[in-house]
């Protein structure tokens, strides 16, 4: 009977030990998916909103916008990126026209979202 309670002991222990979860060491990781979601006009400001739509097996470590004119161009960086984001640019100027595409990086490389032009009136 006690060889019977070690051998249940044992197979019980053997079971826990082995259930670590799911094994997803074969899957590839993948650049994000990320998409510019939208451009809110405010007098001479605007606000950009983003979302991470995946980071496929590799940790998010920035994301933000990149902004400007055919001749010009900035980046807005953030470092503690979160799923949805957003950034406020202020000083346009008026009749221009402005282009705002987000971005995001991961451990594999960085990927782009739609490009939105926008012009303040």
């Amino acid at each position: 009977m006690k060889l019977l309670h070690v051998s249940i002991y044992l197979l019980f222990l053997f079971s826990i030990s082995s259930c670590t979860g799911e094994d997803r060491s074969n899957e590839r990781p993948l650049r994000p998916a990320v998409s510019t979601k939208s451009v809110s006009l405010q007098n001479n400001s605007c606000t950009f909103v983003g979302e991470v739509l995946s980071s496929p097996n590799s940790s998010l470590k920035s994301c933000g916008f990149s902004f400007g004119t055919k001749s010009t161009q900035q980046q807005i960086t953030i470092n503690n990126p979160t799923a949805l984001f957003t950034a406020t640019v202020d000083s346009l100027k008026t009749q221009q026209r402005y282009f705002a595409v987000a971005f995001a990086t991961n451990g594999i490389g960085t990927s782009y979202g739609d490009t939105i032009w926008f012009q303040l009136n």
